[in-house]
């Protein structure tokens, strides 16, 4: 910062050490310049039996100077995994879908993807 304040941050993590968000102090200002001190909060995450990301908000601002509690889920992205743990199918918060096939050609990995608006995408 360009003052001599001390930035502060806090880190929530879960009982196997994953962090759930995180949130640093900072100032939000509206279009006529008026600042509000409070914190920059991540968005939440959340985490399937495997330990995998399955769900992850959108940040977000708290205002004051207490700590944040606990971020609740705002716009989650929710993501969903093969066997192997790859990522198959990632839904947006605006409910459009991004799917991925994988598989073998000639010997070689392929991948399919496919955005929302239907685009395909081939990678050998």
């Amino acid at each position: 910062p360009e003052n001599e304040e001390t930035l502060r941050t806090i880190i929530a993590i879960d009982g196997l050490g994953r962090t759930i968000y995180s949130a640093k102090s900072g100032v939000r200002t509206d279009e006529n310049g008026s600042g509000e001190t409070g914190w920059n909060v991540s968005g939440a995450v959340r985490y399937d039996g495997k330990g995998r990301s399955i769900e992850e908000g959108q940040p977000g601002f708290s205002p004051g100077p207490d700590a944040p509690v606990p971020s609740i889920m705002q716009n989650g992205t929710v993501t969903d995994y093969d066997i192997l743990d790859r990522p198959v199918r990632v839904e947006l918060p605006d409910d459009s879908v991004l799917t991925t096939e994988y598989g073998i050609e000639a010997g070689l990995p392929r991948t399919i993807s496919t955005d929302p608006e239907g685009r395909v995408t081939e990678t050998l």
